[in-house]
């Protein structure tokens, strides 16, 4: 199905019918592993789940298995905005290498059955490295905060 889009919408889906065209392919470990899955049409990431309920002390990790491993395009494992704000839950480790062909773990807290992280496919690129004597631009070494030359007010 195809929604009627406005002009602004439609390089939205031009793009969304351009990058549905990669496929990731998925195994599921055991029966009780979850598909990875998209909660809306455009949502930029797999939503994915572990079959394991289990937690972790506030300052202390865990790596949660999803059971599932994976033929990736290119991806990497994201936090989910719900659980970040809500409970300051975030994924410490997240880049998947391409060959990669054993079980996706995620590192964070899990409350079983919930999801618990995105795979996010990001196009990876391969640059040739190069030595240079010179990275200058016009923001330099300014750091966190340097180019927010049109905030008025700070937060404290």
């Amino acid at each position: 199905m195809i929604e009627k889009l406005s002009p602004p919408n439609v390089d939205i889906f031009l793009l969304s019918l351009i990058s549905m065209s990669s496929v990731l392919k998925y195994k599921k470990i055991n029966r009780n592993a979850f598909s990875p899955i998209r909660a809306t049409t455009l949502s930029a990431g797999l939503d994915l789940k572990s079959p394991y309920n289990c937690s972790i002390q506030p300052s202390c990790k865990r790596l949660v298995k999803i059971n599932i491993s994976i033929i990736l395009p290119y991806g990497r494992i994201s936090p989910r905005s719900s659980l970040a704000i809500h409970h300051g839950i975030d994924v410490l480790a997240g880049v998947i290498d391409k060959d990669y062909r054993g079980n996706i773990c995620v590192l964070l807290i899990n409350h079983g059955g919930d999801t618990i992280a995105q795979l996010v496919c990001v196009k990876n690129d391969y640059p040739k490295v190069e030595h240079t004597d010179s990275l200058k631009t016009q923001r330099g070494e300014g750091g966190f905060g340097s180019s927010d030359t049109t905030i008025k007010h700070r937060v404290t």
